[in-house]
């Protein structure tokens, strides 16, 4: 990601791109901490 140019986006904006997919699909809420520790912390049922 991005398709041109694979894996050069850094951690943080890899974290940004995933919170905001979890957040449009109400799977975190709107200004929460996302980090690759709590990551699995966040439920996907």
């Amino acid at each position: 990601m991005p398709q041109t140019a694979p894996g050069s986006l850094d951690e943080r904006q890899y974290l940004q791109v995933v919170a905001y997919l979890l957040v449009q699909n109400g799977y975190l809420k709107q200004g929460a901490a996302l980090a690759m520790d709590n990551l699995a912390e966040i439920p996907l049922e």
